[in-house]
């Protein structure tokens, strides 16, 4: 009698193959699941960092670029005839005595008194009176500089450059600039055209999975015709 009960007993307290395999099916879906939550989280992540680290790139950029660009031609003792020496629609040269010591280049102590711009593999660079080419901001693609006069009329019109005569005519420069993640999104597809101020196309559409943004200001050459 004791015997019957006992496989009775074993019987009740172990799970038959349905059971199991509906345990196991739920597991499944459960595991499913939260896998799928924590890649989609993670994808949000890594897209979200590529984002932001895009963003300070091109405002270190662009910080850079305003700061020296307002103070083109700045000539105290009006002797060294500062100003801009390229004016192009995607590079730039300018000159400011910076040390006011009345002396521009030949002479002076501040290589920082001419500088130039340009977007060169992939890097927004900054190069000095005599010295080399140095990486401000990474991934920027696109430097777009529009040239205004004292009226704001264009000096460059469809991306087109400034010409010697007409430098000392810049009173605004338009900078819009375009900046890219590092890294491609596979599930994502840029099909945007980037455009100016003028509203000129100054990056067609790529068609690719890299993210993009574009900053623009003004900035006002105060120094420049005085």
């Amino acid at each position: 009698m004791k015997s019957a009960n006992l496989k009775h007993n074993n019987r009740n307290a172990g799970f038959t193959l349905v059971e199991l395999l509906i345990a196991m099916t739920i597991s499944g879906v459960a595991l499913t699941a939260i896998y799928t939550s924590y890649l989609t989280q993670q994808k949000t992540y890594v897209a979200q960092t590529e984002v932001t680290a895009m963003q300070q790139n091109i405002r270190a950029g662009m910080y850079h670029l305003e700061r020296e660009l307002r103070m083109a031609g700045f000539d105290p003792h009006n002797t060294t005839k500062a100003g801009f020496l390229i004016a192009s629609n995607d590079e730039i040269k300018l000159t400011a005595d910076l040390n006011e010591d009345g002396k521009m280049i030949s002479g002076t102590e501040d290589p920082n008194e001419q500088v130039y711009y340009v977007i060169n593999d992939g890097y927004l660079r900054r190069e000095p009176w005599n010295g080399g080419r140095q990486p401000l901001a990474k991934d920027i693609e696109i430097l777009n500089l529009v040239y205004l006069d004292e009226d704001n009329e264009v000096l460059n019109p469809n991306l087109g450059d400034v010409s010697n005569l007409e430098l000392e005519k810049i009173r605004s420069v338009q900078i819009t600039m375009v900046a890219r993640t590092e890294k491609p999104d596979p599930e994502y597809l840029n099909t945007n055209a980037y455009r100016n101020q003028q509203d000129e196309v100054i990056l067609p559409a790529q068609n690719d999975h890299y993210r993009r943004r574009t900053l623009t200001t003004t900035i006002r050459c105060r120094n420049m015709g005085l």
